[in-house]
């Protein structure tokens, strides 16, 4: 029942941002579901990263955890599981660039462990300061008791490379 209940919370924030647009509230832009992922930059504090796309996020985006609760952009941080909406096209360049309407942050358990394992990950393979990286897809290997993150550079767009973090320590095993 809960899940029902956020799914319609959701659904009626997306129908009501879909009408607002700046200036009379009657512009009907479309709102579209960009992919889920780990906020890997937080470009001058005006843009996140997820995936490959970085969305803007201006005074007509809105930020929630998946509790409901409004988040302003200093509370979202690198390595954070988010959902997010976009209005108009999407930049056809790499990385994309959208602009943000909603983005929700994942706050289960399984999300913030995520959370920690990315911040770990990028932190380990960041050499400088300027130094970006998308994560491409996220495994969690019961057996084992590690996580695989596949993840590419944006400075090397045309090789992946897997890090393996352990489930315990966060620390990272692995990097190939």
């Amino acid at each position: 029942m809960k899940a029902k209940a956020k799914m319609l919370l959701h659904i009626s924030m997306l129908v009501a941002l879909a009408g607002c647009g700046p200036g009379h509230g009657t512009n009907m832009e479309e709102i579209t579901k960009g992919e889920t992922g780990y906020i890997t930059d937080l470009a001058d504090g005006k843009e996140v990263l997820i995936k490959n796309t970085y969305y803007t996020v201006s005074e007509n985006t809105s930020i929630k955890d998946s509790n409901g609760d409004k988040l302003k952009m200093k509370d979202v941080m690198i390595g954070m599981k988010a959902k997010v909406w976009y209005a108009g096209e999407m930049e056809e360049s790499l990385p994309g660039r959208a602009i943000a309407r909603l983005i929700i942050i994942q706050i289960d358990e399984e999300s913030l462990k995520e959370q920690k394992v990315v911040t770990s990950a990028i932190s380990n393979v960041q050499k400088g300061d300027s130094q970006r990286f998308f994560v491409r897809k996220l495994t969690y290997l019961a057996a084992e008791r590690v996580y695989q993150l596949e993840m590419m550079s944006r400075s090397n767009l045309d090789s992946s490379f897997t890090v393996t973090v352990d489930e315990i320590s966060f620390n990272v095993l692995y990097e190939e």
